[in-house]
C-alpha cells in the first residue's frame, strides 16, 4: 500500500470519529458538559465545521474505494452522512430565522421590513 494512502485512511477514519462524535478524537468544542452544551448551543460556524468534515470524510473514502480499501457501503454512509449534516445546518438557520421573528413578534416590533429581510436572505 501506498504510504500516502494510509495516512489518508487514518485521517478519514479521524474524521468520521470527530463527526460520529465517538472516542477521544473529538473536537476540544465537543468535550464540554452536557450542561455548558445546553447553555451555549452549538453555532452555526460549528456546524459548517462538520459539514466540512463530513464533505472531507465522504471525499477520503471515495479515494479509498477508488484503491480498493474502502466499500461501497463506506462511500454510501459517509455520503449520508454529509447530506444529513447539510440538512442540519439548513434547519437550524430555519429555526434561527422563525426565532428572530417570534420574539420580534412577542414583543412588538416586527415590521414588514423584517419579513422583506428574512425574505432576501432565503432567496440568495
Amino acid at each position: 500500500m501506498h504510504p500516502a494512502l494510509g495516512e489518508l485512511m487514518v485521517a478519514a477514519d479521524v474524521v468520521e470519529m470527530r463527526v460520529a462524535g465517538h472516542g477521544d478524537e473529538r473536537p476540544l468544542g465537543h468535550q464540554r458538559d452536557m450542561r455548558a452544551q445546553a447553555d451555549h448551543p452549538p453555532t452555526g460556524i460549528d456546524q459548517q465545521v462538520t459539514v466540512a468534515s463530513a464533505q472531507v470524510a465522504y471525499e477520503s473514502n471515495r479515494v479509498g474505494q477508488e484503491v480498493g480499501v474502502r466499500t461501497n457501503l463506506d462511500v454510501l454512509n459517509t455520503q449520508q452522512n454529509v447530506y444529513q449534516t447539510r440538512r442540519d445546518l439548513a434547519q437550524a438557520y430555519f429555526n434561527y430565522l422563525i426565532g428572530v421573528l417570534r420574539l420580534k413578534s412577542a414583543v412588538g416590533t416586527l415590521s414588514e421590513q423584517d419579513i422583506e429581510e428574512i425574505n432576501r436572505r432565503l432567496t440568495g
